[in-house]
C-alpha cells in the first residue's frame, strides 16, 4: 500500500473476516452438537449493509493534501423463493472521492500556486438475481450476477482561472455490472453476517443482513 492509512483500512477488513470465519468454524462445530440448530424459520426477505475495499481506488487523487473517501457501501436487497435456493432483487452501491493538493510555482516574474482538485462519485443501482445453498440453514454459499445502471455526478460550480486545474473521473459507458460469491451466516432468525467477493465496486466486502 502507498500509505499507513490504506495500509491500516485493509488490516482492519482481514481482521473482521477472519473474525467472521472463526465464528463460522465455531458456530458450527456447536450446530453439530444440536439438531435443533440445523435449520431456521424460511427466509423470504433479505436485507444487507456492508462496507467494501477495492486497492485501486486507495489511489484515486493521489498524492494529496487533503482527501477524504466515502465507501464503497454496498446495500442489498432480496426476496427469496420458496426452495429458498433462487432470489431475486436489487443492489445499490455508492464512493466518493474527494482531494486536493497546492502546487507552488516560480518563474522570472513571480511565485505562485496551484491548486488541484480531484473528485469522483460512483452510484450504481442493479437487478440482481443470486442462486444459492438453503436459505434456511444456518450458512449458506451464494453466487450473484447483476446488471443495471450507473449514475453520473454534477460537479459543483468552481471558478474558473488559470491556476486551477481539476480532474474528475467521468462515466462513459453508464451501464452497472456485478458478479461476487459469498457466505452467509445466521447468527438468529432475524440477523446474520456475510462475507463476498468478486466483480463489483469492491473487490471484497463484508456486512451484515436482516432476514425476514
Amino acid at each position: 500500500m502507498k500509505n499507513r492509512r490504506d495500509f491500516n483500512r485493509l488490516n482492519r477488513l482481514f481482521f473482521l473476516i477472519w473474525i467472521a470465519l472463526s465464528s463460522i468454524g465455531f458456530v458450527h462445530g456447536q450446530d453439530s452438537l444440536s439438531a435443533k440448530k440445523t435449520k431456521f424459520t424460511p427466509v423470504k426477505y433479505i436485507f444487507s449493509v456492508g462496507y467494501g475495499y477495492s486497492p485501486w481506488i486507495s489511489d484515486y487523487g493521489k498524492p494529496a493534501d487533503k482527501r477524504k473517501q466515502y465507501g464503497p457501501i454496498h446495500f442489498d436487497y432480496l426476496y427469496t423463493f420458496k426452495k429458498q435456493v433462487f432470489s431475486l432483487g436489487a443492489s445499490i452501491n455508492y464512493l466518493v472521492v474527494e482531494s486536493s493538493k497546492d502546487y507552488y510555482y516560480y518563474t522570472q516574474t513571480g511565485s505562485g500556486y496551484r491548486k488541484y482538485y480531484f473528485y469522483y462519485l460512483s452510484t450504481a443501482i442493479n437487478f440482481r438475481c443470486e442462486v444459492s445453498g438453503r436459505k434456511d440453514k444456518p450458512g449458506h454459499f451464494f453466487w450473484g450476477i447483476g446488471l443495471g445502471l450507473k449514475f453520473n455526478y454534477k460537479l459543483p460550480e468552481i471558478e474558473s482561472n488559470d491556476l486551477y486545474l481539476s480532474e474528475v473521473l467521468r462515466y462513459y459507458f453508464p451501464v452497472g455490472f456485478e458478479t461476487t460469491l459469498g457466505y452467509r451466516y445466521k447468527m438468529s432468525d432475524r440477523l446474520g453476517f456475510y462475507i463476498e467477493g468478486g466483480v463489483a465496486k469492491s473487490v471484497i466486502q463484508g456486512g451484515v443482513f436482516l432476514h425476514f
